[in-house]
This record gives structure tokens, sequence and C-alpha cells, in this order.
């Protein structure tokens, strides 16, 4: 299934309604992978990700909704 990336926003729809991405990243060198499936676990994916790269210490997870007004 796609879904338009930033689809348009209307008076009757609002941002929580929109579809959302979440994914969880190394803040230092911005490696990620998606959180939407489910099947993994952030600080499961962080431990394995310092295990390779020891001085990468901060991670977040990131959750994002874009969307796009209409200038008019």
């Amino acid at each position: 299934m796609t879904t338009e990336p930033f689809p348009r926003l209307w008076p009757s729809v609002e941002v929580a309604a929109l579809p959302s991405r979440r994914w969880v990243e190394c803040a230092n060198c911005i490696e990620n992978t998606s959180l939407d499936d489910g099947r993994t676990d952030p600080q499961e994916w962080a431990v394995r990700h310092a295990a390779l790269h020891p001085h990468h210490v901060r991670y977040r997870v990131v959750s994002q909704v874009g969307f796009c007004l209409d200038p008019a």
C-alpha cells in the first residue's frame, strides 16, 4: 500500500488523522530502521548498532506526519 507522503490538509482533515511513519535512528550517523512493521525493538536495534560503532551513544525514535497546504 502506498500513500501520498504529503497529503493535502483540508479544514475537515486533522493532522492526527493523517498517516505517520516511525523509525529509530542513530543521532551520530543517522543510520536508521523503520518501526512501522512492529517487528523492531528500538532499544535492541540501538544495542546492535552500538556494538558495531562503540562511539555512537545517542539514539532517537522519530515520528513523522507529512502534509501540504494550498497557498490559496
